[in-house]
């Protein structure tokens, strides 16, 4: 369980992808509301600049980084769940968890993906880019079925807390909350 939790552990590393959490996140959300301004210089970040004035088409380099990263933290959570649900666990307690988390961290992709953009590609198996770039749209009800069914599927197998020493995985209240 300590090696395979490795798989996981990426996945969760790959929510501080700059397209994830840093500024093309506060471009997109917190820029084109009424909640932030650009501040700096008034040539500083052409990109943001464009976010800021709604004048972004989709070669925006701070939407392509949401999109990219979103998908990339997607495709190790996959690269997580396809070995994990075939390796040999004398105990599948752990293993079941561990798919759960990635499940979880999937699910929070995709919403972020669907609020976004509204429908985009429902990918939930390892893909190469030329397989990712065949995968159609889904619909926005489309995904956020996919959602439900993921966290559905992860909430029996989170556990309701964890140790001081590991805070910040997914729990099962993380995920039902999520799931409302």
């Amino acid at each position: 369980p300590d090696e395979a939790f490795q798989y996981v552990s990426a996945a969760y590393g790959g929510m501080r992808k700059w397209g994830v959490s840093v500024f093309p996140y506060i471009g997109m959300f917190e820029i084109t509301s009424d909640d932030a301004d650009k501040g700096s210089t008034v040539d500083d970040s052409p990109s943001m600049i464009e976010l800021d004035k709604f004048s972004f088409d989709a070669n925006n380099d701070l939407i392509a980084s949401y999109w990219n990263d979103h998908y990339s933290v997607i495709s190790t959570c996959n690269y997580a769940i396809t070995p994990l649900k075939s390796l040999h666990f004398t105990d599948t307690t752990a293993r079941d968890q561990m798919i759960a988390e990635a499940k979880f961290i999937r699910a929070f992709m995709f919403l972020r993906l669907n609020v976004a953009y509204g429908g985009v590609p429902v990918v939930d198996t390892l893909q190469t880019v030329e397989g990712f770039a065949k995968v159609a749209r889904s619909t926005k009800e489309q995904v956020y079925a996919f959602i439900e069914k993921d966290l559905t599927e992860a909430i029996p197998y989170l556990p309701e807390a964890y140790a001081s020493d590991e805070v910040g995985r997914a729990t099962r209240w993380a995920a039902k909350t999520l799931l409302a």
